[in-house]
């Protein structure tokens, strides 16, 4: 099966997060990778730096970049902290921007698989779709 450490390395994810689980659904084509917050590491205020308890826990998902065709999704209970000067606040998760739904390499992405091919059927977003070009340049013997 699908090792954590590689998994952790693959998306990025550091300490003190770490994969606990990759769930793979051939039937549905998903492959959802969950990540938790070591419950030993301090909290902080992201708006002020404070180390504060614990709150509660918020369960978030993120679409991540397919694996192998399949859907990917982050999904972890990111912590919230009470701070006395900020009130109850998500702490933030080092794979995307506050109140993303996608992590940093879906964004930086985006771009690039939005471009068409003047060839390209509407809706198909496979990469000899994409860059037909390349493709066809790479196959040749």
């Amino acid at each position: 099966m699908i090792e954590k450490e590689q998994c952790n390395r693959l998306f990025g994810i550091e300490l003190p997060w770490a994969v606990t689980d990759v769930e793979i659904r051939h039937e549905e084509q998903m492959v959802k990778v969950h990540v938790s917050h070591d419950p030993g590491h301090e909290l902080t205020c992201p708006q002020c730096g404070t180390v504060c308890k614990g709150y509660a826990h918020r369960p978030r998902e993120w679409r991540h970049l397919d694996t192998c065709q399949y859907r990917t999704i982050l999904a972890a209970d990111v912590p919230r902290v009470e701070c006395p000067e900020h009130g109850v606040v998500t702490v933030p998760v080092p794979w995307a921007e506050p109140l993303s739904r996608f992590p940093f390499p879906l964004l930086s992405a985006g771009p690039a698989s939005s471009r068409r091919s003047p060839h390209r059927p509407a809706g198909c977003r496979s990469p000899v779709c994409i860059f037909p070009a390349s493709f066809s340049r790479s196959r040749r013997t």
